[in-house]
């Protein structure tokens, strides 16, 4: 007798802005889910709205115990769900949410690649970061490079740092870039991918995340799209991609689809959206996402 197994599609929202200095990326998360109409399963978890949040731009450490204590319910809440064999979306908030977002999917699979797709590599450190904003790290802490005060509750295997491949980037702090070179992580700008087009660059992509390991994460931060097509994001950079071609990258996914075992769509906030922008561009990349799971 044949055995089918229905993967079962939760949808996470993950309503924080801890880790970055404007408010609003925590509303993102809840405008998107409740327009999602697809049968999938839903779970919303919100920052603790008495929170008082710091905004000192010379505080190293701002929100770092209230990040870390959301970060580890989080953690709780998706390692639980995909224990049960659950393809977890996580719909942020600010990129920070990807640390427990990543990580249980470490924890669940044990070694996965990593494609992050985004204007920012967010590989700085404590000691590199110019911001200050605790967004600028995750994929650092994720690479367990010198960022372990955000990953404690994390006692498991982390990404290695051959296997992250960083694509869209094109605003790199300068000890953002050499944290990047001694560790060793691939990065394609957005003047590589509009040179080569999107299926050399993701060929080479995905050979490298999947250099040795069977799975990967993939984390999409809207703002690795211009700020005239996707406004909506709390640190918007000029000269991005183009929404086609953002669309054709998640399209790509499409060949790797068994191998992709959990996804993030995060940095939309609502309060900096023109027109519903933003939002209309992280629905479709979300119910692109929801097929390719579905035909997995």
């Amino acid at each position: 007798m044949n055995v089918v197994v229905i993967m079962k599609i939760v949808l996470v929202g993950a309503g924080s802005d801890l880790g970055v200095s404007k408010d609003g990326a925590r509303y993102g998360a809840s405008t998107i889910i409740n327009e999602i109409n697809s049968d999938v399963a839903k779970v919303i978890y919100n920052q603790d709205e008495t929170i008082i949040k710091s905004f000192d731009k010379n505080d190293l450490k701002k929100n770092l115990k209230e990040l870390n204590k959301y970060n580890k319910k989080l953690y709780d809440i998706e390692l639980s769900l995909k224990r049960n064999d659950s393809f977890v979306i996580t719909i942020g908030g600010d990129h920070s949410i990807a640390i427990p977002s990543v990580l249980t999917s470490c924890k669940k699979y044990q070694n996965i690649g990593l494609l992050w797709i985004d204007a920012h590599p967010d590989f700085n450190t404590f000691e590199t970061t110019i911001t200050c904003n605790l967004h600028g790290l995750p994929c650092a802490a994720i690479n367990n490079y010198k960022c372990d005060k955000l990953t404690n509750f994390h006692k498991s295997h982390f990404i290695h740092p051959k296997n992250t491949v960083i694509i869209g980037a094109r605003s790199i702090d300068k000890g953002e870039k050499e944290n990047l070179k001694k560790a060793g992580v691939t990065i394609i700008t957005t003047e590589e991918i509009k040179k080569y087009g999107i299926k050399k660059i993701m060929e080479k992509s995905l050979s490298i995340v999947l250099d040795g390991v069977n799975n990967f994460h993939t984390s999409f931060d809207l703002d690795v799209i211009g700020p005239k097509e996707c406004p909506g994001v709390s640190v918007p950079e000029k000269n991005g991609l183009s929404v086609k071609e953002v669309m054709d990258i998640i399209d790509y996914l499409l060949k790797y689809k068994d191998e992709l075992v959990s996804f993030d769509v995060v940095e939309y906030n609502p309060l900096f959206d023109i027109d519903n922008k933003t939002k209309n561009v992280a629905l479709d990349v979300l119910n692109k996402v929801i097929e390719i799971v579905k035909n997995k």
